[in-house]
This record gives C-alpha cells, sequence and structure tokens, in this order.
C-alpha cells in the first residue's frame, strides 16, 4: 500500500456520507495541528506525527492540481 492510498482512504470514506472536493481536504489535512484533539493525541504518540500528517495531505493534494496556499474550503 503507498503512502497516497492510506491518505485517500479517509477522504474516501467520508466521501461516501458527503463530498469533500481536495480544496477541503487541504483544510482537513491542516486540522491536525490546528485542532486541540488531534494535537493532544500527537504529543500522546509521538511528537510531530500530526505535522507529518498535514505535510503528506497536502502533498497528496497538491499532486491532484491543488494548491494548499490558496484552497478555499469548497
Amino acid at each position: 500500500m503507498t503512502g497516497d492510498s492510506t491518505l485517500e482512504r479517509p477522504r474516501e470514506a467520508l466521501s461516501a456520507l458527503y463530498p469533500i472536493p481536495r480544496q477541503t481536504n487541504v483544510h482537513l489535512g491542516r486540522m491536525y495541528i490546528t485542532d486541540e484533539c488531534f494535537t493532544a493525541e500527537d504529543a500522546r504518540v509521538g511528537p510531530g506525527g500530526a505535522a507529518w500528517l498535514r505535510d503528506a495531505t497536502e502533498a497528496s493534494d497538491r499532486a491532484h492540481g491543488v494548491v494548499p496556499a490558496t484552497a478555499e474550503w469548497a
């Protein structure tokens, strides 16, 4: 399984309930470092994981044509 496919599974699962465009996915990825629940879990598991997940999500979305710096909540 590639890293990209691992990142796609949550987006695809949520998209079954409601569409998650890649521009929105950028913002969801950023939530890993801005939401206290995620950052607290990150601190418990090990430092740096939330930032890595955000960066990996942005890289995946970038590879699919999204510019993270200008991504709007869609």
